[in-house]
């Protein structure tokens, strides 16, 4: 592609991605496993038409170049949405409702915290100051019956504000995943 990372790919475990790299022209996926993805490209779908003209920017990606032991990555961002005039960077998520759950951690998945911090860094190096990170989350598995009971959130769209990591951490974090991937 365009660039040798992408923000997702960096937070995954680079032996899962060196094999799927390795191994791509023979993986056979079982389309009954990928409804949840396009359940998402629904909702990212509608997440567009949210959008506010000139003042948002929706569905782009976004490179950046980083050195990293003598040479250069290139790293992408797939922006859901930005807004422009507050800074807030905010990423759409089809998941369950475990992941709001306290054990999994409120619904600030590290994973999630990850991908959105070097989206930020990257869009930092293309002019643009974000402020605050926020994942929309729409629960896939979510039940009016069970709202409020424990593991069951209120409302079936959750927001949820995430930490925006200081800019030498998510360089920091960016540098040391790639060279987990190179290795």
């Amino acid at each position: 592609g365009e660039s040798d990372f992408s923000a997702t790919g960096l937070a995954e475990p680079p032996r899962a991605s060196a094999l799927m790299l390795s191994f791509n022209g023979q993986i056979e996926v079982d389309v009954s496993s990928r409804v949840a993805a396009i359940i998402g490209q629904g909702a990212h779908s509608v997440a567009e038409r949210a959008a506010r003209p000139v003042l948002d920017i929706c569905e782009r990606r976004y490179f950046a170049t980083f050195p990293v032991d003598g040479r250069e990555f290139i790293v992408s961002a797939q922006i859901d949405l930005f807004e422009m005039d507050s800074g807030l960077l905010m990423d759409w998520k089809t998941t369950k409702a475990y992941a709001f759950s306290p054990k999994a951690g409120s619904g600030k998945k590290p994973e999630w915290i990850a991908q959105m911090n070097v989206g930020a860094e990257i869009m930092r190096r293309n002019g643009l100051e974000v402020n605050k990170l926020q994942v929309i989350a729409m629960l896939k598995d979510w039940k009016e019956r069970e709202a409020g009971t424990p593991g069951m959130p209120l409302t079936e769209v959750m927001a949820v504000d995430l930490p925006l990591w200081e800019r030498s951490k998510a360089v920091s974090y960016i540098e040391d995943r790639i060279r987990l991937h190179v290795a």
